[in-house]
């Protein structure tokens, strides 16, 4: 029974109380009628109010779920800029659980130096009443640096008035990081350019060194000769001297001059790569080293070594300088012992080069591999101070290192690597 049966009966029963049996009224009659009319409307509004309530539930629903898995970060702001709500991905990004992120100003969470770029940001947004874009850094919880992309509009309540702001935070690290590569990838091509031109110069000044100095050098070494032949003992013992200096500095300029083209021309062999024995290697160094082996009554070990790649040339000259090098550096009283042998280390392959000679101080380990760097006087061992740093260049350019162990008065180990690739 509804509302309006009730108000008629009740009607009835009061008509009945008044009248006894009498008839109602055509005015109550037709109040009761307009009753009934009236609730059928109300509960067909109401029945509308209940299907707008479930429709409203469900958008806000919807809206919270956009809100909080939406791919972008998103926060919510007051008018003094506390933010009152922020989405999953927004406390992703910020690296923060929610507890340290609400009720926060959301300039404590960017850099110092993007909190003016942000104020003037919201500004013009409020100024404009139209959305803004800038580009910020934020400061994560675990203190590193985000940088984003962010869109600010404002929030405008029931009554019409500005109530905050709502700001979407887009992550562009990975953006600004492809730029970089970008920008690293033409300042690499610029400089390849300019190392080609460096290349061609230096292959230039080489051929100079190698041809065009080399003949007034042998022109003066030839007439020196002439005159330490012709004169010696024939003037003085001071002129001698001064014959033997000019012989001398002659034949180390052009010992220099050679090393040097030598060392510009390493690397230029790149091309020639194979698969071949480094024992192959070491067996032709050792033969275009056997005549000051058999001088020094040398005696030279190794143990099996590998198939390696590169080129076999080079391999060779690392090999000969490194055993000529334990040659000239001897004891005079005992005879050269020499022992290459090779360990595998995960990718490369590590070989050895041990001596019994007169062995380095460690103060001197870097120094031996700069070229035309000597420890000892001009005369006192032969050789310009070139061989090893050529060994290094030739290492280095394979991707590979090469260094030195040593101890004075019981010998030295020379070290260096390669790396290992496997055919094809």
């Amino acid at each position: 029974m509804n509302k309006a049966d009730k108000i008629y009966d009740i009607t009835e029963k009061l008509l009945h109380e008044v009248n006894g049996e009498g008839v109602i009224s055509e005015n109550i009659i037709r109040l009761v009628s307009e009753l009934r009319i009236h609730q059928s409307k109300l509960e067909m509004q109401n029945k509308e109010l209940q299907k707008a309530q479930l429709s409203l539930n469900k958008s806000r629903r919807k809206y919270i779920d956009l809100y909080n898995f939406s791919p972008v970060g998103l926060f919510t702001l007051n008018k003094e800029l506390i933010i009152t709500d922020v989405n999953v991905e927004g406390i992703l990004l910020l690296g923060r659980g929610k507890s340290k992120i609400i009720n926060r100003s959301f300039v404590n969470f960017i850099t110092e130096n993007f909190q003016i770029k942000f104020s003037r940001c919201m500004k013009r947004t409020l100024e404009t009443m139209e959305n803004q874009n800038c580009e910020i850094e934020f400061i994560k919880g675990d203190s590193t640096y985000l940088h984003a992309n962010i869109k600010s509009r404002i929030i405008i309540d029931e009554n019409g008035d500005f109530n905050g702001f709502q700001i979407a935070v887009n992550d562009i690290s990975v953006d600004r990081v492809v730029e970089a590569l970008k920008d690293s990838e033409k300042r690499l091509k610029d400089a390849v350019e300019e190392l080609e031109i460096f290349n061609a110069e230096l292959q230039n000044y080489s051929f100079i060194t190698s041809h065009d100095l080399q003949e007034p050098l042998r022109t003066m070494a030839s007439y020196a000769g002439l005159l330490k032949k012709r004169y010696k003992g024939r003037i003085d013992d001071d002129a001698d001297d001064f014959i033997e200096y000019i012989v001398g500095g002659a034949s180390r300029m052009q010992r220099m001059i050679i090393g040097l083209h030598n060392y510009s021309n390493v690397g230029n062999k790149t091309a020639d790569l194979e698969y071949f024995s480094a024992e192959d290697a070491l067996n032709t160094s050792l033969s275009n080293l056997m005549y000051k082996i058999k001088k020094y009554h040398a005696h030279v070990t190794n143990d099996p070594l590998p198939v390696i790649y590169g080129n076999k040339e080079d391999i060779t000259t690392v090999f000969q300088n490194l055993i000529d090098n334990a040659l000239k550096f001897r004891k005079k009283v005992f005879s050269p012992r020499i022992h290459i042998s090779v360990q595998q280390d995960d990718d490369e392959y590590v070989f050895s080069v041990k001596d019994n000679g007169i062995g380095i101080e460690e103060q001197y380990y870097g120094k031996i591999f700069e070229i035309f760097k000597r420890l000892h006087p001009i005369g006192k061992y032969q050789g310009v101070g070139i061989g090893l740093a050529i060994a290094k260049r030739i290492i280095n350019i394979y991707g590979g290192y090469i260094w030195v162990e040593s101890k004075v008065g019981v010998g030295s180990t020379f070290y260096f690597t390669v790396k290992i690739t496997e055919k094809q």
